[in-house]
């Protein structure tokens, strides 16, 4: 043990030793020169002198690498640096508007998306992500004008878009306003949009929260008449409504008695 420790020591002491001998070399023609009171000798008189080892420092700035480019693509997970502006990713302008909208800052929220076409990030993404903001944290109310009530002559994109109407059920969902979300269900049928999967996972979500769970089971057979491919999502909600339904059975006929 103590044979390991010594030998780690000289090692330590074998990378330094070409410092040493450098600032060694250097001190016994530095100092002089620097109390000398001649004025004949130059301030710096380091390159100048003849004792100093140029070997010595070659291979003392040997010792030390640029780990410069190491750094940087550790930094940024193995990628290098880029040389040049690169948009910002779909990722970051949702987060600007979530954070917007977290602070109930809307309308500052739809003024970053408007500014996104200065530089050529207006697309249909960005505003999928605008309008899923609100309706996330119980703005849904400003969603829907945005899409819906004339706010959209210049927005360029198809609000009547089946995934912008599930984005906006689900906000009504998310305020648990279930009148509103009947409405809209009904709403999307006179303006034929198209319902997928998500509609209708969404709609018997809906059903069963607001106490009409044999109307998710309803749905649910719906679905299965018109071949569509079902998830893990429809069957959860639809075992959920079932199980609620039984159990509402046995509760009234319970009180019957």
């Amino acid at each position: 043990m103590v044979s390991l420790i010594t030998a780690k020591r000289l090692s330590a002491f074998a990378l330094l030793s070409p410092v040493h001998r450098l600032f060694s070399s250097a001190s016994h023609s530095v100092v002089p020169n620097a109390t000398s009171h001649s004025g004949s000798q130059s301030s710096n008189p380091l390159p100048n002198q003849p004792n100093v080892d140029h070997e010595t420092v070659r291979e003392t700035l040997s010792c030390y690498s640029d780990d410069w480019k190491r750094r940087s693509s550790s930094s940024t997970g193995s990628r290098p640096i880029a040389t040049s502006p690169t948009p910002p990713r779909p990722s970051t302008r949702c987060w600007t508007f979530l954070r917007y909208v977290t602070a109930h800052l809307v309308n500052e929220a739809i003024a970053t998306f408007h500014r996104l076409e200065e530089f050529n990030l207006k697309d249909e993404i960005s505003f999928c992500n605008l309008v899923d903001a609100p309706c996330e944290y119980k703005h849904v109310v400003e969603a829907h004008e945005l899409c819906f009530l004339g706010k959209n002559k210049d927005l360029g994109f198809n609000v009547n878009d089946t995934k912008i109407h599930n984005m906006i059920l689900r906000g009504w969902f998310k305020m648990g306003w279930w009148s509103k979300c009947r409405e809209f269900w009904e709403e999307m049928d006179k303006k034929g949009v198209k319902k997928d999967l998500h509609s209708y996972s969404i709609y018997m979500d809906i059903m069963c929260k607001s106490g009409k769970p044999w109307k998710a089971v309803k749905l649910y057979k719906e679905m299965k008449k018109k071949g569509m491919k079902l998830d893990v999502v429809v069957y959860n909600t639809v075992i959920r409504a079932i199980g609620v339904s039984d159990v509402r059975i046995l509760v009234l006929g319970y009180l019957g008695r």
